[in-house]
């Protein structure tokens, strides 16, 4: 290979690698919420919240991140693991429908991307990975 050919291959490598990641970090992630604007989901547990951490049970009802989200004109919901959502938005329902690996769950999405996992142990943690896809 020539030295030219050789620099194309490195930046066409670089440039796949790149295009495999979001802005969150995960490859080949599409948004988890598709909807424009920052949508917060929790999904949880209601009746085993006693067993929580104390901080993680204060950052779920914290208003807070719940002010944060408003104030970025989004939207969010808290739900039980077994709420009936036939009335709310199709957005609510397909996140809601998204696979979960334990509880309490949080899903959050600007629309373009976002994460989900198990809600974090508390208000600081929590509001630092919503305020990723407010800003």
């Amino acid at each position: 290979m020539t030295k030219t050919s050789d620099k194309l291959a490195l930046i066409a490598l670089v440039w796949l690698a790149l295009s495999m990641f979001d802005g969150g970090g995960n490859p080949f992630a599409p948004a988890p919420i598709d909807a424009p604007g920052l949508n917060v989901l929790i999904v949880e547990e209601t009746e085993a919240r006693h067993t929580l951490p104390f901080a993680q049970v204060v950052a779920m009802g914290s208003v807070e991140w719940k002010e944060y989200v408003k104030a970025k004109s989004g939207e969010w919901r808290q739900y039980d693991s077994e709420a009936d959502l036939k009335n709310d938005d199709a957005k609510w329902r397909q996140a809601f429908a998204r696979p979960r690996t334990s509880l309490p769950w949080l899903v959050v999405s600007n629309g373009k991307t976002g994460s989900e996992g198990p809600l974090p142990a508390n208000l600081d943690a929590l509001l630092s990975e919503i305020k990723k896809y407010g800003e």
